[in-house]
């Protein structure tokens, strides 16, 4: 075989491999594409969700909150009504 011939077997070789890596590539960009349409498609609702929770959370947090200060106003009208009935008690004792 002749020089040439060598030279166009090189060279026909090289543009296949060419044509392989570009197909290879093409490839990769479709899947690529694909995940950035999924991505920007869920990428909101997760924000829209974590918003969601945060909200639920300062919710809950405020509900702590007035529970612990229905428990406190609880708490104080119990030692208010317990005394009332030892005064009670003991005047019904007394007489």
């Amino acid at each position: 075989m002749s020089a040439e011939g060598y030279l166009s077997d090189v060279v026909d070789m090289i543009n296949g491999l060419l044509n392989e890596l570009a197909d290879a590539q093409a490839a990769c960009d479709d899947v690529h594409a694909q995940y950035v349409a999924t991505c920007n498609r869920l990428l909101p609702e997760y924000e829209n969700n974590m918003n969601m929770h945060a909200a639920s959370a300062d919710s809950c947090d405020q509900t702590v909150v007035d529970t612990n200060a229905l428990l406190a106003d609880a708490e104080e009208q119990l030692t208010a009504t317990l005394a009332e009935l030892d005064s009670v008690n003991a005047r019904i004792e007394a007489g």
